[in-house]
């Protein structure tokens, strides 16, 4: 391997980890919104899945049964942790893919 083949092979690497950088801070940045079941509302997650906010629809949930609310939210989160996460996968399969 030549100096110029290494050098040529850094480049690439560098490249590569910019575009993984650039895609975490995307990710990072990114909001992931879910309707809570019955119109109760959203659950928002980061592009990671951190839970970010619970937006609550007053007028439905006046008229939501207390026992299942908790439920409803629990079901959207974990579907807006899914969504993340296969955002995730997917962008850096895509930066696997087209790697140096």
């Amino acid at each position: 391997m030549s100096l110029k083949d290494i050098e040529n092979l850094v480049a690439e690497v560098e490249e590569d980890l910019a575009r993984t950088r650039q895609t975490a801070a995307q990710l990072h940045r990114a909001r992931v919104k879910q309707p809570i079941e019955r119109g109760m509302g959203t659950v928002v997650v980061s592009g990671y899945g951190r839970l970010l906010d619970v937006e609550l629809d007053p007028m439905a949930i006046r008229h939501a049964d207390p026992r299942r609310l908790g439920s409803y939210i629990v079901n959207a989160l974990k579907a807006a942790e899914a969504k993340a996460e296969q955002t995730r996968a997917d962008r850096f399969n895509e930066i696997r893919r087209t790697a140096g």
